[in-house]
């Protein structure tokens, strides 16, 4: 198998190459030096670590890595990813959540670590499936990370299912315009309300109204806009969320003088806080069937009120910043807010339609005679060269007779050959 090392011209430094097994792709990997004689040395001591796993030793860099407890192991990780991670918010979950799981489920050492223990750690939850699922997925990467540096043989969390989510247990009603104009005026912070209203307007999600500094704010321009960070944005894309004209002379007043590029523009309130200011305007957090008006139906208002305003689908999507426009119709629409009534209304009437009669010459007999109400043909039946006979003239008039019941002249039809 291969394993030697070897010098690249362009820096100079020695690279170790080898391969694990006859029918893996070769590794490479820097050793960091210069000087021939210590890459040796360094090679030689790689391959007897290797050689000595092989036959069952455990190296001793490995054996001392095994008797330091998960905590350790867990900061070094959270040192490596910290840069790798543009959200602080991420990394903050990710310390907690397995912290959580090392210390409820008893893992102090690697060797504490099992997928049976885990199991038993989740059935005494009391979280969604969604949110587990989350713990399971930040617990395998840190069990991978743990593998690839040679702590673990294998990930003991890798054959653990995620849970099956059984859907969304509510939905998120939207507040009326009244209900929300009452909602606003009732507040007494500035703060708070072009907060909402910033949230209403834009459809940014909280979060991303936490890290909304006055840089990102373009508000002298002949468009003005948020400029949305792609380090502060869920999907890591910069984003230009225009602003209407009364909320950008709000926020031009509300900004302070000495206000600087890196400061933040709200100070978001606290989902109690938004529950009590809620509750102040007499309108419930939530219904008799669960559903809620959480902090984040102000996004869906946001789409729902461009849909009842008759905005096109693509342009909502584009402003809610979706990925699939289902999710901006479907998810983010609430039905009940949906002029359905007046689209009904607004329906061809066919009920009380004025009734046209066709007043066109009816017979060829003369006027006065008795046969002048029926129908005469002036050309008789005759055979094409098939044998089959043309349909007479008199169908033509039956149809002119007939009256229209919804204002509609007779359709012209094509003529059939009787057999």
């Amino acid at each position: 198998m291969i394993d030697f090392i070897f010098k690249r011209p362009d820096t100079g430094t020695y690279y170790r190459k080898w391969q694990e097994a006859e029918n893996e792709k070769p590794r490479v990997k820097s050793l960091k030096t210069k000087n021939k004689e210590i890459a040796t040395r360094l090679h030689l001591k790689l391959k007897d670590e290797k050689e000595r796993e092989h036959a069952g030793q455990t190296p001793a860099r490995v054996k001392t890595a095994l008797q330091l407890p998960l905590s350790k192991h867990l900061a070094t990780y959270l040192y490596e990813k910290e840069k790798e991670w543009k959200s602080q918010k991420h990394w903050q979950n990710t310390q907690y959540r397995i912290s959580k799981v090392c210390k409820e489920a008893g893992w102090i050492y690697v060797r504490d670590i099992s997928a049976s223990s885990f199991r038993q750690w989740r059935a005494e939850q009391l979280t969604g499936a969604k949110t587990l699922n989350d713990y399971l997925c930040m617990c395998r990467r840190f069990l991978d990370w743990l593998k690839e540096c040679g702590y673990l043989k294998t990930n003991p969390l890798s054959n653990v299912s995620n849970l099956k989510r059984a859907g969304k247990s509510f939905r998120r009603i939207v507040m009326t315009p009244e209900e929300f104009q009452g909602f606003i005026n009732g507040l007494e912070s500035e703060n708070k309300r072009l907060c909402y209203l910033t949230a209403f307007y834009t459809g940014l999600r909280r979060s991303e109204l936490e890290a909304l500094e006055w840089g990102d704010l373009v508000l002298s321009e002949r468009a003005p806009h948020i400029a949305a960070r792609a380090v502060t944005t869920k999907n890591s894309k910069d984003a230009n969320q225009y602003l209407p004209a009364s909320l950008t002379k709000a926020l031009q007043a509300f900004k302070p003088e000495n206000a600087g590029q890196t400061d933040k523009v709200f100070d978001v309130p606290t989902i109690e806080v938004w529950k009590g200011d809620l509750k102040r305007a007499g309108i419930p957090y939530k219904d008799e069937r669960g559903n809620r008006r959480d902090f984040h139906s102000l996004r869906v208002m946001c789409s729902t009120y461009m849909s009842t305003s008759g905005t096109a689908p693509r342009v909502a999507q584009e402003v809610m910043r979706h990925s699939d426009i289902k999710l901006t119709m479907g998810n983010y629409t609430d039905p009940r807010m949906l002029q359905k009534q007046e689209a009904v209304n607004n329906l061809p009437d066919f009920l009380t339609v004025h009734k046209n009669v066709y007043t066109g010459t009816l017979t060829a007999g003369k006027e006065g005679s008795e046969e002048s109400g029926k129908v005469q043909s002036t050309n008789p039946q005759k055979p094409n060269k098939n044998g089959h006979k043309k349909a007479p003239e008199s169908n033509k008039v039956h149809r002119g007779r007939m009256v229209l019941g919804v204002g509609f002249e007779p359709r012209k039809q094509s003529v059939h050959y009787w057999l």
